[in-house]
Order: structure tokens, then sequence, then C-alpha cells
């Protein structure tokens, strides 16, 4: 993973043009990161 900024049931704009969504949480016992996909909002 890499550092970047987290954001609680939000989604996190980078430049306008791509953007993390939420999408499920890790299935991991005790797991508190959640998994995010790349959304290309350029169209």
């Amino acid at each position: 993973m890499t550092g970047k900024p987290r954001s609680r049931g939000r989604s996190i704009n980078l430049g306008g043009q791509a953007a993390l969504e939420r999408t499920e949480v890790i299935d991991s016992p005790n797991a508190t990161h959640l998994r995010y996909r790349v959304i290309n909002t350029a169209r």
C-alpha cells in the first residue's frame, strides 16, 4: 500500500481525474483496512 490519505465513507478526488471509491472490507479477522478501486472520472 502507499501512503495516501484515507477517507471514511467518502470518495477521494485526485486532481478531478480519478477517484478512489470504497468497495468492500478486506476479508480478514479484525481487518480495519478497506479495499479501494480507482475510478476514471475523466470522460
